[in-house]
């Protein structure tokens, strides 16, 4: 969800694919300008594998951001990152994804400083007009 807010706002088009029952109808017009990027924490689950394998059969490109050791079908797609999941603690450490995604976000923005400054601007006027944030009075 992180990615995909940040990746909307920069870009535009984002969609966030939810493992439910209307991903089908999500997924429907997939096709070769599309790009899938998938963060698959641990033990790739079948329906990311399936939808792997549907985005690979339209022509889109695909991206796995899984732990180091992905099963064979994960580590062949076009962009497979694999990160150090290991943490210090009995649970895995995300820190490593979250340093891909602020990485693959800067990288997008480096691309076309312009136009995501002129889109984050007016994010920030609909904010505005919406008062999504809150001002402390005096």
């Amino acid at each position: 969800e992180y990615l995909a807010i940040q990746l909307n706002q920069i870009r535009g088009r984002v969609t966030l694919l939810k493992m439910d029952d209307a991903l089908p109808d999500s997924i429907l017009d997939i096709g070769p300008r599309d790009v899938l990027v998938a963060l698959e924490p641990r033990r790739a689950t079948s329906t990311l594998v399936r939808m792997v394998g549907l985005f690979q059969n339209a022509g889109a490109a695909v991206a796995v951001i899984s732990d180091e050791y992905p099963p064979q079908v994960l580590a062949r797609v076009d962009f497979p990152i694999p990160v150090v999941i290991t943490g210090v603690n009995a649970f895995d450490s995300y820190a490593a994804y979250i340093a891909v995604i602020n990485a693959i976000v800067a990288a997008l923005i480096e691309r076309s400083p312009a136009n995501v400054r002129a889109r984050l601007d007016r994010l920030e006027g609909l904010n505005v007009v919406f008062s999504t944030w809150f001002e402390a009075g005096p």
